[in-house]
């Protein structure tokens, strides 16, 4: 036999765990998203899935071989589910151009020996030393002793989850907006070069704080303030170098003020209006000067007398 039965109860956890991820992974795939999120959302939960279904094959195995089988698979489905935590991580947080060929290449090559130098350990035991397997009445235990090449693919797989991790918390802290629509943030990421909003124009200042976004997105739904943001969305930046290079070289501002009516939301509107026009008015004399012409006749064909 393979597998030894009954299950222990912490198989019956693992394949619980499995059955949780691939209903997430097909709720996922119903629901739709960012093409881009999803498609490494779903590996990622597909190869979660495979460690858990691996990790009960390697405490239940029978004998000392099953047992070696399956922790090489499950060495493979653990690097795996490390790595694409790590690209999740970096797409989600809208850096997805990071991601190429070659870049991948090198980001699975170390896991790749790794597999191969744990599959080929009894030529040059160089990965492992002293593997047991153990079979008792519960479980099947596996002991063996870390070589080289184990704890440097053990460590660059804890590395990888640990940088996603802070990946993810790093832009959930300065981006309130993460869990909001992702569909609209990595819209707004592509158009924004900034990760944030310096300038305020004068139509919606006041809208730049989180809290006034956040009030916005909660309470503001009618067809008014929606054609009103449409028609109102002005452009802001966040770099004097990007600010002095053209006219209109900056990102989008979709927000609208809620609550204008009140007389302290109208003072503020005032002083950020002033605030806005005193910076936005300089940075636009200093680009427009730029596209002036530099003589009376520029562009006109004088006409004698």
């Amino acid at each position: 036999m393979v597998l030894q039965l009954p299950l222990s109860p912490l198989s019956l956890l693992f394949l619980l765990s499995a059955g949780l991820l691939l209903a997430t992974a097909a709720m996922t795939f119903v629901a739709g998203g960012t093409p881009e999120v999803r498609r490494w959302l779903l590996a990622l939960m597909m190869a979660d899935a495979t460690w858990a279904l691996t990790s009960v094959l390697q405490l239940e195995a029978a004998s000392e071989s099953v047992a070696f089988a399956a922790t090489a698979v499950w060495l493979v489905t653990s690097g795996a589910a490390a790595t694409l935590w790590f690209l999740f991580a970096v797409v989600y947080t809208g850096r997805e151009p990071l991601v190429t060929r070659r870049r991948l290449a090198v980001l699975v090559a170390p896991l790749v020996v790794h597999v191969v130098a744990f599959a080929t350990n009894p030529l040059h035991g160089a990965s492992v030393s002293g593997f047991t397997a153990s079979t008792r009445p519960v479980t099947t235990v596996v002991g063996f002793s870390y070589g080289p090449v184990y704890a440097t693919a053990t460590l660059y797989a804890l590395l990888l989850t640990v940088v996603g991790t802070a990946l993810v918390a790093e832009t959930a802290l300065r981006d309130p907006e993460l869990y909001a629509d992702p569909g609209r943030r990595a819209t707004r990421r592509r158009r924004c070069r900034s990760p944030r909003y310096v300038t305020a124009t004068p139509c919606c200042g006041p809208t730049c704080s989180p809290p006034a976004r956040w009030w916005r997105a909660r309470v503001d739904r009618s067809p008014s303030s929606r054609w009103r943001r449409a028609f109102s969305s002005s452009t802001g930046s966040g770099r004097s170098s990007t600010r002095t290079r053209r006219p209109g070289n900056c990102c989008r501002l979709r927000d609208w003020s809620a609550g204008s009516s009140s007389p302290s939301s109208r003072r503020r509107r005032r002083r950020s209006t002033r605030r806005a026009r005193r910076q936005f008015g300089r940075t636009t004399g200093r680009s427009w000067r730029r596209w002036r012409p530099t003589s009376t006749t520029a562009g006109r064909t004088p006409v004698g007398p």
